[in-house]
């Protein structure tokens, strides 16, 4: 079995906090306690 860690696909939490397409968007990306993707407005 080999130790090599396998890519995982997409970007990672440091490249999307990076991002400069990601900033300032009307609502913020999280995850849960399950680690789902969840997305919920943001409010003024």
């Amino acid at each position: 079995m080999s130790t090599k860690m396998k890519e995982r696909p997409g970007l990672s939490w440091k490249e999307v906090c990076e991002a400069p397409n990601l900033q300032d968007l009307p609502y913020k990306i999280e995850t849960n306690d399950r680690g789902q993707i969840v997305m919920s407005p943001t409010y003024a």
